[in-house]
């Protein structure tokens, strides 16, 4: 279900889901999302903060492995997946403008980008299935 910035403290309060995907080109707005999110779950219970940056060679084993285990003081687990998505844009961007001969980096990180979108439309799909017509 997608939910807007500005009704997002109201879906908070009619209760927590299992996932979150907060995405966007603004990181301000990215930021307050994920704050409001984390002030909810903290509102509700105490829990674990888990941070993992989603690079080149991920363990998502690891990472699932993390999720299923909590801790003895916490009945809850936060864990944050960050994709460094809008700092690629700005690095492409940034880097055609400075290096415009430089085609074969260029292309190397248009096709990363392409890779992390790729990976967020699918964490999408996971998260919110399309409904049958």
């Amino acid at each position: 279900m997608r939910i807007s910035p500005d009704a997002l403290p109201s879906g908070l309060a009619r209760g927590l889901r299992n996932a979150y995907l907060v995405t966007g080109s603004e990181p301000l707005l990215i930021a307050e999302a994920c704050d409001a999110i984390r002030a909810a779950v903290r509102a509700q219970a105490p829990a674990d903060r888990e941070v993992h940056f989603l690079e080149r060679g991920f363990d998502w084993n690891a990472l699932l492995a993390d999720a299923a285990n909590l801790s003895l003081f916490a009945s809850r687990r936060l864990i944050e997946l960050r994709i460094e998505h809008a700092d690629l844009d700005n690095l492409i961007d940034r880097f055609a403008l400075d290096n415009p001969l430089d085609e074969m980096s260029l292309r190397r990180l248009k096709k990363r980008r392409l890779l992390l979108r790729d990976q967020i439309s699918r964490l999408e799909m996971e998260l919110d299935p399309p409904t049958p017509a």
